[in-house]
């Protein structure tokens, strides 16, 4: 049989999507003089799920989403970065978190 596509969902199938979106932050937040700890952490995935709901519900588009979360991460840190930088800084380095899921294979 031949196939002509093969789909795979590799989020938190075959890689670690979390591990590699917390490197990705606190990679992030040190080259942008941001301390991270856990509470930047929690701070961050409450002010990215609001988003993202609000994004499913067709309340912001997908680039409002995602500077938009770094906008307000700045403002409940009182820090100052240029969110577009941010954004565009953490996109990079989420693309190089490849970490695979305990038992995936490679």
């Amino acid at each position: 049989m031949k196939y002509d596509v093969i789909l795979l969902d590799a989020d938190e199938t075959l890689f670690d999507y979390r591990r590699a979106a917390r490197e990705a932050l606190a990679g992030t937040c040190a080259a942008f003089g941001v301390p991270f700890n856990e509470e930047v952490h929690a701070r961050y995935h409450a002010i990215n799920d609001a988003l993202w709901r609000l994004y499913e519900q067709g309340g912001t588009t997908q680039e409002a989403l995602r500077v938009g979360r770094f906008e307000r991460l700045a403002a409940a840190l009182g820090a100052s970065f240029d969110p577009a930088a941010f954004n565009a800084a953490y996109t990079a380095a989420l693309g190089e978190g490849a970490y695979l899921r305990e038992g995936a294979l490679e």
